[in-house]
């Protein structure tokens, strides 16, 4: 499925429906800048990535980068 398709589809749905159905324990929305989004798109692709994967990656890098332990 292409971007345009998959925005597609998700403009079809009804949004109150999306919002009951979401995991909100799992799921967070953030706002970035579009010239963000944009660049990370352009990692998404070269990489063969959907663009939150891209993000959990680069996070998960920073972390190994910075040598930060997970408290739990």
């Amino acid at each position: 499925m292409s971007r345009f398709n998959y925005i597609y589809s998700i403009n079809n749905f009804n949004l109150k429906e999306i919002v009951k159905k979401m995991n909100t324990d799992k799921y967070k929305s953030v706002a970035v800048k579009t010239e963000i989004v944009n660049r990370l798109d352009k990692l998404a692709q070269l990489d063969v990535r959907s663009i939150p994967k891209t993000i959990e990656f680069l996070t998960n890098e920073e972390y190994k980068r910075r040598k930060i332990q997970e408290t739990v």
